[in-house]
């Protein structure tokens, strides 16, 4: 099959089925009289798969991983493990946002600084609340418009990363401030430090 029939057949477009060529999770062979893509029905079935998990929102690394051997049960277990983050962290921001419903005054007379400290207190206890700097809204509203989906992601992405990375600090903070000069603590807080892995951002569409 061509590029065309299996975007007809599947659902997704060229530019993502490149994508995920791209992205290592799609091999098609080559037709070796003209060189063009030759899709057969096991490339169909693996992006029938990959549409599944990303409907779901399982990224991209996860669906790597149950490529390459894991289960689809470990799979889920992890990205529940994130949905169930996500969901209380949406929980809290719905609550304060009915909580700001009742306030009929106008912008410039409420007391922001109550409701940030206890945002804060919130994220101390793990919740994470997405901060956008004014420019990047203004790049998303302008990727809307333009349907540049791929630029959309990379600010969902980025966002996402930032919560990430201040939840990592605060865990290393709270940790340092926990074993205070023990050598044998700070040892064992370098080798886990040691032992972490780089992960590249899959940026996905």
């Amino acid at each position: 099959m061509k590029i065309n029939e299996v975007e007809a057949q599947v659902g997704i477009t060229k530019k993502n089925i490149r994508f995920y060529e791209e992205q290592g999770l799609l091999s098609p062979r080559r037709n070796s009289e003209n060189g063009y893509r030759d899709y057969g029905e096991a490339e169909v079935a693996i992006l029938r798969q990959i549409k599944l998990m990303r409907k779901l929102g399982v990224p991209l690394e996860e669906i790597r991983r149950m490529q390459a051997g894991g289960t689809v049960a470990d799979g889920m277990r992890r990205h529940l493990v994130t949905l169930e983050r996500e969901k209380r962290n949406l929980q809290e921001a719905s609550r304060l946002c009915e909580l700001l419903r009742d306030r009929e005054v106008p912008l410039s007379e409420l007391d922001a600084g109550s409701v940030l400290a206890e945002m804060e207190q919130l994220e101390q206890a793990g919740a994470a609340f997405q901060f956008l700097p004014v420019n990047a809204y203004g790049i998303y509203a302008a990727a809307y418009e333009e349907k540049d989906f791929r630029t959309m992601q990379f600010l969902d992405w980025f966002v996402k990363e930032q919560g990430e990375e201040e939840d990592n600090a605060n865990d290393l903070i709270s940790k340092m401030e926990l074993f205070g000069s023990d050598p044998k603590s700070l040892y064992m807080l370098n080798s886990e430090l040691a032992g972490r892995v780089y992960s590249a951002p899959s940026l996905t569409l």
